[in-house]
């Protein structure tokens, strides 16, 4: 009767899945007849669970470090801001500092500028006296 042919067919799955997980247990050089499909396949998911919780830390590093630089890189540029507005107010009254050219992209014509006006201050207090 097709109860009985459901059961042969049970059964076969049942000894054909035993045969497989001895071969996988061996496999992976487990004694087949000592372990059992509980102990096996809680080492899978415990090693699984290791491998999820390892790359959980290493995002939350990542994002850490990307952070610590994204900060570092504003700090930089904020104390360059800084230097530029510090330079440019040295510029505005008008004197020399750190003697480097105006940091506005065109070093050449801040040289000439600078030379200008070192040429012109001696010119105008000696043509007087």
């Amino acid at each position: 009767t097709t109860g009985s042919i459901q059961l042969a067919e049970v059964e076969d799955k049942l000894v054909d899945s035993k045969t497989q997980f001895n071969k996988t247990v061996a496999f992976f050089g487990e004694d087949p007849f000592a372990t059992q499909p509980d102990e096996f396949f809680g080492n899978f998911a415990a090693f699984f669970q290791s491998i999820d919780e390892a790359r959980q830390e290493l995002a939350v590093m990542r994002k850490k470090r990307e952070e610590e630089a994204r900060k570092a890189k504003e700090i930089a540029e904020q104390k360059e801001r800084e230097r530029v507005a510090a330079d440019n107010r040295r510029a505005k009254r008008g004197g020399g500092g750190s003697g480097k050219a105006m940091d506005n992209g065109d070093s050449k014509k801040s040289g000439e500028f600078d030379d200008l006006i070192s040429a012109c201050a001696p010119a105008t207090f000696s043509a007087r006296s």
